[in-house]
């Protein structure tokens, strides 16, 4: 799931709405319920080793803005 949502996020990090957000989650979760049957969801996604929407969100935000960051940098000097 991770791999179709990924290429948005660093282009509309701030203009992406919470309920949207919320939904993406919610997918997610009710996809963790259908792959790990009767796990909670915090506990399903620490064996799949998956972090949350939002913290996947953030994470490629933030990896994009620093390689954006260091290339601007590199430039400079």
């Amino acid at each position: 799931m991770h791999s179709v949502i990924d290429y948005g996020p660093p282009g509309l990090h701030y203009p992406l709405l919470a309920y949207l957000m919320q939904e993406l989650e919610r997918v997610q979760k009710r996809a963790m319920q259908i792959i790990c049957l009767g796990t909670e969801y915090q506990h399903a996604l620490a064996l799949e080793n998956l972090p949350t929407i939002g913290k996947h969100h953030n994470d490629i935000c933030r990896c994009t803005f620093e390689s954006i960051n260091f290339i601007m940098t590199a430039a400079q000097n």
